[in-house]
């Protein structure tokens, strides 16, 4: 299997991808002749949204088959299986980790609607007086804004 990037240890796709995005070129082969030597492959199900595209000869390419989503999957173990037409029929099984890349598809939300504060007067510069938090998805992180004063 070969998969995009070239240079990285694991296939990745955006999250926002169109169907029938690339994932990987799948070339599988049999030593044997004839019918023992024909060879079919699918990706096994259960493995996530992309399927197994035949190009030519033995060659496939695996594509995306629906919608990813990065903040409910961040990565997907495809199955590919390769069978032959002999008979016993023998096969070989091939695993390939997707990971699925963030966009900026979420806006920040605060953790609370409403932030009240009660403070004395005469205070400090640099009196801490409130501190509010809000949440992206698309980072899976609480940022905290601290405020010296309120308005």
């Amino acid at each position: 299997m070969n998969w995009a990037p070239a240079n990285s240890p694991v296939a990745t796709v955006l999250e926002g991808a169109k169907e029938d995005t690339f994932i990987a070129l799948v070339m599988v082969s049999d030593a044997d002749a004839r019918e023992n030597g024909k060879v079919r492959a699918h990706i096994q199900q259960g493995s996530g949204p992309f399927r197994l595209k035949h190009i030519q000869g033995d060659s496939y390419i695996i594509v995306t088959n629906g919608t990813l989503d990065r903040e409910k999957e961040t990565h997907y173990n495809i199955t590919v299986i390769a069978q032959d037409y002999g008979d016993p029929p023998l096969f070989c099984v091939k695993h390939l980790l997707v990971h699925v890349l963030d966009e900026n598809d979420n806006a920040p939300v605060f953790s609370n609607s409403l932030y009240k504060a009660s403070f004395k007067e005469n205070n400090v510069a640099g009196y801490h007086a409130l501190t509010v938090e809000a949440y992206d998805v698309d980072l899976s992180s609480v940022e905290e804004c601290l405020t010296p004063y309120a308005t």
